[in-house]
């Protein structure tokens, strides 16, 4: 199956497969289900943004190319995620 990588599932499939991950390493990584990083894959629903922010993190990817393609400019600071309340 061929993912778009136009929006937020193309692009989250993307980084995924391109990274080598399973769908269960994406999710443990950002503390869902499995089958709620296949949901997202296949746009059938869409994370919170806490989750948006561990999925970038596991990922190694910035929100702004997850959510929106947009590469950020070298040299602009980028936050690291904020750490879980546990």
């Amino acid at each position: 199956m061929t993912h778009p990588v136009d929006g937020f599932p193309g692009r989250l499939a993307r980084a995924r497969a391109d990274r080598g991950l399973t769908l269960r390493q994406v999710a443990e990584g950002a503390g869902v289900t499995r089958g709620a990083v296949s949901h997202y894959e296949q746009g059938r629903c869409a994370p919170s943004a806490r989750t948006l922010v561990d999925l970038a993190a596991t990922l190694g990817v910035t929100l702004d190319w997850l959510l929106a393609g947009v590469a950020v400019p070298q040299g602009r600071p980028t936050c690291p995620p904020a750490p879980r309340p546990r």
